[in-house]
């Protein structure tokens, strides 16, 4: 700091050196925030940056530290790549440490992802294996998972798409009517997706469309007196 007076004389201040110290601010970009991933190695892509430089950076996987690598090149992408992350819901943290003499500790956005490694199965309820139909055929199946509440099926018949992306809610059982069947033999069967994409498919029935015991149309009705009059008796 120079100061001068009133009468031009001035003087310059002592110099004094300082450092302005800032913890290293850390991304974190993988896994995305509520994704769901179906497969347990999971890679952690993060960006640390820091003028100084890091000292290193650790990954926290629910709280609990998994890793820390002293390797980092700052001001760029690096990565935790983990194997053998249990099935179901997570978080994750990456917290890096940067240089002497600061040490100072940044932590990354806390990531929500859930493992999925497990299909769901689906259960054919009607119609029954091998049973008997009218040509308007009401479909029933329950969908079962591990974790997700809804996935998202198929229905088949004869091997041909019939209805897709029917929204089944996780061990509740979901009807979808089909009508004008033509009569003879039929396979049907059903596929579902869950929200880490595993799909499974239920096994494959079989079931046969007829007419009804007794039914009514309009050539069978004979009259038998085809110009009544007024009074005539008619059968």
């Amino acid at each position: 700091i120079s100061c001068v007076d009133n009468s031009g004389n001035h003087n310059i201040s002592q110099t004094r050196t300082f450092t302005v110290e800032a913890p290293p601010r850390v991304d974190l970009f993988t896994p995305l925030a509520g994704s769901y991933l179906n497969s347990t190695t999971a890679n952690y892509i993060y960006l640390p940056q820091d003028p100084l430089g890091i000292f290193n950076c650790s990954l926290y996987i629910d709280g609990a530290i998994n890793e820390t690598d002293d390797t980092i090149t700052s001001n760029q992408n690096n990565s935790f790549n983990i194997p053998n992350v249990r099935e179901g819901f997570h978080n994750s943290t990456v917290r890096c440490t940067d240089v002497f003499p600061d040490f100072n500790i940044g932590s990354s956005n806390s990531t929500n992802f859930t493992i999925d490694v497990t299909f769901p199965t689906i259960s054919l309820n009607m119609p029954l294996n091998g049973s008997n139909t009218l040509t308007t055929v009401e479909f029933n199946f329950t969908a079962i998972d591990n974790i997700d509440n809804t996935l998202s099926c198929n229905l088949y018949i004869d091997g041909s798409l019939n209805i897709s992306a029917i929204s089944a809610p996780n061990a509740t059982a979901v009807t979808r009517t089909v009508l004008g069947l033509s009569l003879g033999a039929h396979l049907w069967n059903v596929s579902c997706t869950d929200e880490a994409s595993n799909t499974n498919s239920s096994l494959i029935y079989s079931f046969n469309t007829t007419l009804a015991d007794l039914f009514i149309n309009t050539t069978s009705i004979v009259f038998n007196h085809t110009n009544p009059y007024e009074n005539d008796s008619v059968k």
